[in-house]
């Protein structure tokens, strides 16, 4: 038993190596960020700190990175805050998810799994405007299309690797 916990965690320590890696790669001035640090996407995680301690702007993604046991909700505030689970906007189960921040917003995000969300297992991710003293990121020129392909073909990869490593 003792075993298949360590090769567990060996294994979600290395997936989340990869995401990372796979950010570094695909990253523009948008910054990444893995939800719950080092932990993950888990019931250990304070996510309620993590997310304190971090300013998300608009274009920045956030990695979701879980075991099959957990998933992740998209909900609105008042789910959110009853840990209701009836009615998500959006449901991931991939043990990867890739949110992008899109808009100026606040969006919630709650684990599906019975009394997971009760339990911690939430984040509320404010969305800024850019702060005054950092000014937007500078805009680079579109993509050729050579270009989109291969950063296509990057993350494709990248997300293959890590669902090779799931399994």
């Amino acid at each position: 038993m003792k075993m298949n916990t360590q090769v567990s965690v060996s294994k979600m320590v290395t997936n989340i190596i990869m995401i990372t890696l796979c950010f570094l790669m695909n990253s523009t001035s948008a910054a990444n960020f893995l939800v719950g640090g080092a932990s993950g996407w888990a019931l250990e995680s304070d996510m309620e700190s993590w997310s304190s301690s971090h300013r998300f702007n608009v274009g920045d993604k956030l990695a979701f990175v879980y075991h099959p046991i957990h998933n992740v909700l998209e909900v609105d505030a008042q789910d959110y805050e009853a840990c209701n689970l009836e009615n998500p906007m959006e449901i991931h189960t991939q043990t990867y998810t890739i949110i992008t921040l899109d808009t100026l917003s606040t969006r919630y995000f709650v684990c599906g799994t019975q009394g997971h969300c009760k339990s911690g297992l939430k984040v509320k991710i404010v969305t800024a405007p850019p702060s005054p003293h950092h000014p937007p990121p500078f805009n680079f020129p579109p993509f050729s299309e050579t270009t989109k392909k291969t950063k296509n073909l990057i993350i494709t990869t990248c997300f293959l690797a890590v669902k090779w490593w799931l399994f």
